[in-house]
């Protein structure tokens, strides 16, 4: 799938204007989550309708629901936007040579990408709800995640220096898995503590799921992250095994921080 990421495709795709892919950013968080997300619609409707119509303001329910999905699209999608700035300016410090738009428009198609893919296993929910807890809370930490790391195979081979490549992998990927983790854990002894008499087994299985997908998914980091280190150990050896007779290659390798 590297195809996407082509000089030649994204030559082209990028010459749409910036707004018009920030609303199909927009578009498809909701999508990715439109189970979730009409649910919430429908139950923030009705507590709102019924608070404004003891008030004797009469609100029309489809229209609350339509202006509610609209919004949150749209902040998922500018939460997004300012997610991927943050990320760049964060990890352009390792020397990235891509420079912040075309770093943000493509870190955008991936993650338009993954919601897409999360938003199309999600119509199954509509007909068989039972299966959405386990299902979401494995895809959503997990397509993403793999998403990401296919797309950082690219930028690594073409923007990152070889000395930077397992740096920033294990940058990123602690900071992403913690946060889940970190929600994940909290989450888990918040029910636990509060509902546990009330909780059913499924329940239980689904709050422990979401840590447990990350812990799997750090392990899949961790032996990513050695393979890239060294690739990167063995691209500077070969430097050095080459040159190895000139008196500056001690001069260089001190640089890298050898």
């Amino acid at each position: 799938m590297r195809w996407l990421f082509r000089d030649k495709i994204i030559g082209k795709l990028i010459k749409v204007p910036t707004f018009i892919w920030f609303l199909l950013l927009c578009a498809a968080e909701f999508f990715g989550a439109a189970y979730a997300n009409l649910y919430n619609a429908q139950i923030v409707t009705k507590e709102y309708v019924n608070a404004l119509a003891d008030n004797g303001v009469t609100v029309n329910k489809v229209v609350f629901e339509i202006v509610f999905c609209v919004f949150s699209g749209l902040v998922a999608g500018a939460i997004c936007e300012l997610i991927i700035r943050i990320a760049y300016a964060v990890i352009r410090r390792f020397a990235l040579s891509v420079n912040k738009a075309d770093f943000c428009f493509r870190v955008r198609l991936v993650i338009i990408l993954s919601d897409l893919i999360l938003g199309l296993v999600g119509i199954v929910y509509f007909f068989y709800p039972v299966v959405q807890g386990i299902v979401s809370s494995v895809l959503e930490i997990a397509v993403p995640a793999l998403l990401l790391g296919w797309f950082y195979e690219d930028l690594r081979e073409r923007f990152v220096p070889a000395q930077n490549q397992a740096k920033v992998f294990g940058f990123v990927s602690r900071f992403y898995l913690g946060i889940y983790l970190a929600l994940g854990v909290l989450n888990l002894i918040y029910e636990m503590g509060l509902y546990f008499a009330e909780l059913t087994v499924l329940e239980i299985v689904e709050l422990a799921l979401d840590p447990a997908v990350v812990l799997i998914l750090g392990v899949v980091a961790y032996l990513n992250y050695r393979r890239l280190k060294n690739i990167s150990e063995h691209s500077l050896g070969g430097i050095d095994n080459n040159e190895q007779q000139k008196p500056k290659d001690e001069t260089i390798f001190k640089d890298f921080g050898f």
